[in-house]
């Protein structure tokens, strides 16, 4: 077996888990790819299938809740440059959040 075709759990707590290789939906990775190349979703594109075919390795990163603490503001606003927003998150029966904002 190839070091690539390991799987397995890299991190893990009450509020999140880190899996290398983890399993995912195809219509996770193509929301989030959608969002970051600025296109429409393509719903059947098959990512499972193009990950296991041409890349070495992923990490599935899956948030059990996301919460912003105030003692954080700083490092948020000012190391990391994010920007203050108002916005609604949302629990699916998927389990899913839903931002919106």
């Amino acid at each position: 077996m190839r070091a690539s075709d390991r799987r397995g759990r890299i991190a893990s707590d009450d509020d999140h888990a880190d899996e290398w290789r983890g399993a995912f939906e195809s219509r996770e990775v193509e929301a989030l790819h959608s969002e970051a190349f600025d296109h429409d979703v393509v719903e059947e594109f098959g990512w499972q299938k193009q990950t296991r075919d041409y890349s070495l390795g992923w990490v599935c990163a899956r948030v059990a809740a996301v919460d912003f603490e105030d003692h954080l503001r700083s490092l948020s606003f000012d190391a990391c440059g994010f920007a203050e927003t108002n916005a609604v998150m949302i629990r699916l029966k998927d389990g899913t959040l839903n931002i919106d904002h």
